[in-house]
């Protein structure tokens, strides 16, 4: 529901929407795995315009204080794949300040998933 609109051509992504996605999920936990997967799936989809890819980073990003999307985000197959390759992003057409956020938060949520020791982080947004 909330994801998918999200991730809709033509909508922004702000952060009142994105704390009720978070809100969302932390409430009802079954609702995370889907919601993962419509965000990787995004990110791994070559053909998905990189505007698209920036929301579900940015929406991915704040997950990243929920253990349990943390744990859905590792299980995704292609998902440390796609992040690589969105890490070393360029010239995506959109700008270089764009481009460089993008290469961050692909950077920043490899690290929470992927590194070793790796984990929720803590706190609230």
């Amino acid at each position: 529901g909330l994801v998918r609109a999200a991730l809709l051509p033509g909508s922004n992504v702000n952060f009142p929407q994105i704390t009720e996605i978070c809100e969302l999920i932390a409430a009802e936990p079954s609702q995370g795995p889907e919601a993962v997967e419509l965000l990787v799936a995004a990110m791994r989809d070559g053909s998905s315009p990189y505007r698209k890819k920036l929301k579900a980073l940015t929406i991915s990003n704040e997950l990243l204080y929920d253990e349990r999307a943390v744990t859905c985000f590792r299980c995704c197959q292609g998902f440390q794949q796609a992040l690589g390759i969105l890490r070393t992003v360029r010239d995506t057409g959109l700008s270089e300040y764009v481009d460089e956020n993008i290469r961050m938060l692909a950077t920043e949520i490899d690290k929470v998933c992927f590194s070793e020791g790796g984990q929720a982080r803590a706190g609230g947004r």
